[in-house]
């Protein structure tokens, strides 16, 4: 299995030079399930395209059970070869365009009584690359959702093309709501020349705080980049609505009994390319699987994984649209709702 995987790594590095960093930082069981449904689909193409040619060359695979034994696989791959092509085209032109909006409500003690619920908007990995998808429009989206305060979770841009698209974003966003933001792994992995976040208004927290009080209503928040160790947690006040800003999912466990209400994070894309009834191949998060994506409940603190809005290296998505989340933080002890 570890030279099987090792070759696989070789292809995929001399496929994608710079950007199969995505692959090489996967988990060995991540990398396994992704090299396995990648060999699956390669044979279904194969099987498809040999029966293609027998076809074409008027051969029907023979008499007898093989013969038909024969007929059967490449009627299955064929039939499974269009549906995956399908696939591939919705994953592409489709569902990276298809915004979805996610409402929830959480309730908590630390707002009074009475007082009006306060309205999160998070948005994470946009990896920019300079081509429009989601961009142009995710301003207007959001504006209509009247948010009090707007938190990004990082990774901005794949490419120098893209850096540019950010920093326009990034000061469309900040007319509609005071913003905070974090870096994730693209942001500090030297893949882009230059700090997307240079240039703009806006400087993400490194284990940085702030404290808000938005009509009387007392919100902490705080930010801390890819790779760091969440120091500022542990500063989180008792008396106010703590929000701790992380790139992935992957201190939750650290931080669950700090005081933190609310952790939010992006860089799963929920897998990315899920799959009906099991998920995410890959979240490339240390606790794979576990927090893949949307809403959990670590110790007395609420994760919530953010699909991300854009794509990293591979442009597709599949059962994993973009999202915008809209959190409504309020009073009293009402159960969590969607709606």
């Amino acid at each position: 299995m570890n030279s099987f995987l090792l070759r696989v790594n070789e292809i995929v590095n001399r496929l994608l030079g710079p950007h199969a960093s995505w692959f090489t930082e996967l988990h060995r069981e991540e990398k396994g399930r992704v090299a396995l449904f990648l060999l699956v689909i390669i044979t279904i193409y194969v099987v498809a395209l040999i029966a293609i040619v027998q076809w074409l060359r008027g051969r029907n695979g023979g008499a007898g059970w093989m013969g038909r034994f024969w007929r059967v696989i490449r009627i299955v791959a064929l039939a499974s070869a269009a549906a995956g092509t399908g696939c591939i085209v919705y994953g592409y032109a489709i569902e990276p365009y298809w915004p979805e909006i996610t409402h929830l409500q959480l309730s908590t003690t630390k707002l009074a009584a009475g007082s009006k619920a306060l309205r999160i908007v998070q948005i994470s990995d946009l990896h920019c690359d300079g081509k429009p998808r989601l961009e142009p429009r995710l301003p207007e989206l959001i504006a209509h959702e009247h948010p009090d305060l707007i938190v990004y979770t990082g990774d901005s841009a794949d490419r120098n093309s893209g850096v540019g698209q950010f920093r326009d974003l990034i000061a469309q966003l900040q007319r509609i709501a005071p913003l905070y933001a974090v870096q994730g792994n693209w942001d500090l992995n030297g893949h882009i020349e230059h700090d997307p976040f240079a240039s703009t208004q806006l400087l993400p927290l490194r284990n940085q705080s702030v404290t808000l009080d938005l009509d009387n209503r007392r919100l902490w928040i705080g930010g801390v980049a890819m790779w760091d160790e969440p120091l500022v947690a542990t500063y989180c006040p008792r008396t106010a609505f703590c929000v701790l800003l992380e790139h992935s999912p992957d201190w939750a466990e650290d931080v669950r009994d700090t005081g933190v209400d609310l952790y939010l994070a992006g860089h799963t894309h929920g897998g990315q390319v899920a799959l009906p009834w099991y998920g995410a191949l890959a979240t490339s998060s240390r606790f794979g699987k576990r927090y893949e994506r949307g809403l959990y409940r670590v110790g007395n603190m609420w994760l919530y994984v953010n699909r991300g809005i854009g794509m990293n290296t591979l442009p597709f998505r599949f059962l994993s649209r973009p999202e915008i989340t809209v959190f409504d933080i309020t009073p009293a002890s009402s159960q969590v709702s969607h709606r």
